[in-house]
């Protein structure tokens, strides 16, 4: 018995031992199971933030684009930021912001390397439920410069860093940083929990898109941006695969917008059409800034009725639509450095002395008389110096100057039958004071034309084959009824009458009323004039540089005008950003399809059509950005 109790109380103890064990058990698996849900909770945050930031990245990045084809870096930080303020619940009134959107930074565009033009965004916020949430948002983005991330130490991601040469500039990157204090966990640890994700975005910079605008004018406020008068009518024209494009800058809140001027003033049936492209796929596109909900813009100004402005096809016709400006940049971006040097050359030989000349190997005149008339070796001089600065200037008739490839008058030109058919730079200084006079084409002026009765419009193959006009200062003029113009493969550069050439020195500002004074008055004749044309495809920076494309580059405030009664053939670029209006007149047979007018304003009068269908690659594009995607 004795033996049997002992048995029994042995028992007792060892059941008094298991329950013990038991609550050692049940608190353990309860701390497990507190662990368990707070990562549970990680996790959800994790997915929470990471579809968050993958949709502020997607917000950014269709916001980097100012209409010029550039990453303008604070709109698209500055747009994610907003993305997450309105669509992220857990940061609903944490008071995520940032003093530098919505100002004078949304202009600045990226530019690698340049720290200046980066935007950066850093912010701490603490929601009203006490979770902490660092938002960290930049453009440049640099992959490499984030190893913290474990997926750039693999193999299959470490050379997917962006295009080298954007330097980041191409990449938005979106960081959030959440900070919470433990749920049941605390049980085991009181450490803030922390879990962090990332999503970058990346886009591709080019031409591609939207293809060859045939106008962009640049009038920011003003309504008749372009107008079609007495009858007249645009029409642009659909290639391939690209449709028929015009866009105009104008906010359309000028004092002169009413009920009867719009922005796109087509006056009549047709008066502006743009078409489809030829496959049918795009329609026409007109766009304004009128349209664009920018908070100036006044949509009601943007537009004549459909019937009048439409994009085909028609019927029903497609409406302008709305874009931010687009400005001059995409021309600046491409030309404007080569201009500039182009103008303190072309301004240094039209100041040389007689003597300098003459040192420079320059053939002097010498008949510095009445028309400063050439004779004997001038007239087959391979390099020639006019000496010519007084009166009317060089009014010599009928004169050919066969084997010449330089030519500077240090005057005015009167060009009557003056012919230069193998030169390839003509340098005229002028006429300075008020509006001057500087080159009169009366009756005829040719260059560069090698014989040709006419300038053709196809490739040479030869980026050598181009010529350069360069006038300091004065206009141009052609008025005679029976005049004839003909410059092939050839580039207009006026001076303005101003040392700097009027050009801007920052690349797409705005149109500004100024006092330069080389204005285009072509009123009679008939023009053939193309610019320097080299290949079939999109020339690279390296022709560029050589004018390649570019038929006119003038500066000047006012009224420009390109008319006559006779034959029109214009092709290539013609950059008169200040024409306020650039007038165009028809009455004869028209082929200026394969040009493109960069003007302030346009008029088109006369009661014929100006029709325009420019090449794509002979032409400056409206860029945007596209292959939007995401890298990491």
């Amino acid at each position: 018995m004795r033996r049997l109790n002992a048995r029994l109380r042995g028992r007792r103890d060892e059941r008094g031992a298991v329950a013990i064990m038991v609550a050692i058990s049940l608190t353990a698996l309860l701390v497990v199971v507190a662990m368990v849900l707070d990562f549970g909770l990680v996790r959800m945050d994790r997915q929470s933030n990471k579809s968050a930031a993958d949709s502020a990245v997607g917000a950014g990045m269709r916001a980097l684009d100012g209409g010029t084809g550039e990453i303008y870096s604070y709109r698209g930080v500055c747009e994610a930021i907003d993305y997450l303020n309105a669509n992220q619940p857990e940061l609903d009134g944490a008071g995520l912001a940032w003093g530098e959107c919505g100002g004078a930074r949304d202009s600045v565009v990226c530019k690698p390397g340049v720290p200046s033009t980066a935007a950066n965004f850093a912010q701490t916020v603490t929601t009203p439920d006490d979770v902490e949430y660092l938002v960290e948002i930049s453009i440049p983005y640099v992959l490499a410069d984030h190893p913290e991330f474990q997926e750039e130490t693999k193999a299959t991601l470490a050379g997917d860093q962006g295009e080298p040469a954007e330097q980041g500039c191409d990449q938005i990157g979106v960081q959030i940083t959440q900070t919470r204090q433990p749920g049941l966990g605390s049980i085991a640890s009181d450490e803030d929990i922390v879990s962090r994700v990332r999503s970058v975005g990346r886009v591709t910079i080019g031409n591609d898109g939207q293809g060859a605008v045939a106008l962009l004018l640049l009038e920011r406020h003003d309504c008749r941006a372009i107008d079609t008068v007495g009858g007249a009518s645009v029409h642009v024209y659909g290639t391939a695969e690209m449709p028929g494009m015009i866009h105009t800058d104008s906010l359309g809140d000028g004092d002169d917008c009413n009920s009867v001027n719009k922005v796109y003033n087509g006056n009549h049936t047709n008066g502006i059409v743009a078409d489809e492209s030829d496959d049918g796929l795009l329609p026409g596109l007109l766009s304004t800034a009128a349209l664009s909900g920018a908070a100036a813009a006044v949509a009601g100004n943007a537009t004549d009725p459909i019937d009048q402005v439409h994009g085909g096809p028609y019927p029903p016709g497609n409406p302008p639509e709305g874009r931010d400006p687009v400005t001059r940049r995409p021309v600046d971006n491409r030309w404007l450095d080569a201009v500039r040097t182009q103008d303190a050359v072309g301004y240094a030989k039209t100041v040389m002395t007689p003597a300098a000349a003459t040192a420079a190997g320059y053939t002097l005149s010498t008949l510095v008389g009445s028309g400063c008339n050439l004779a004997g070796a001038e007239l087959t001089a391979v390099k020639l110096y006019v000496d010519c600065n007084t009166g009317p200037g060089f009014t010599q008739a009928g004169v050919t100057l066969p084997d010449a490839v330089e030519v500077v008058f240090n005057g005015k030109v009167k060009a009557d039958n003056l012919s230069m058919p193998k030169a390839t730079g003509v340098y005229v200084y002028g006429e300075w004071g008020g509006s001057g006079l500087a080159f009169d084409v009366s009756p005829s002026f040719r260059l560069h034309h090698f014989g040709a009765a006419t300038c053709s419009s196809a490739p040479t193959g030869d980026v050598n084959n181009r010529a350069v006009l360069y006038i300091a200062g004065g206009f141009l003029k052609s008025a005679n009824s029976s005049s004839f113009l003909q410059m092939c493969n050839t580039t207009l550069i006026m001076g303005g009458a101003q040392v700097g050439g009027c050009l801007p020195a920052t690349n797409g500002v705005d149109p500004v009323d100024n006092a330069c004074n080389g204005i285009i008055q072509i009123t009679g004749g008939s023009q053939d004039w193309t610019a320097p044309n080299s290949t079939s495809d999109t020339a690279d920076p390296s022709k560029w540089a050589l004018f390649e494309d570019l038929a006119l580059w003038t500066e000047a405030w006012g009224a420009h005008t390109m008319a006559g009664g006779g034959t029109m053939h214009l092709s290539g670029v013609f950059m008169l950003p200040e024409a306020d209006a650039f007038n165009i007149k028809g009455g004869g047979l028209q082929d200026v399809r394969n040009s493109q007018y960069i003007a302030r304003k346009l008029n088109v009068t006369g009661g014929g059509a100006l029709e325009m269908e420019p090449n794509a690659k002979d032409v400056v594009t409206i860029p945007v950005l596209g292959g939007f995607s995401f890298v990491r």
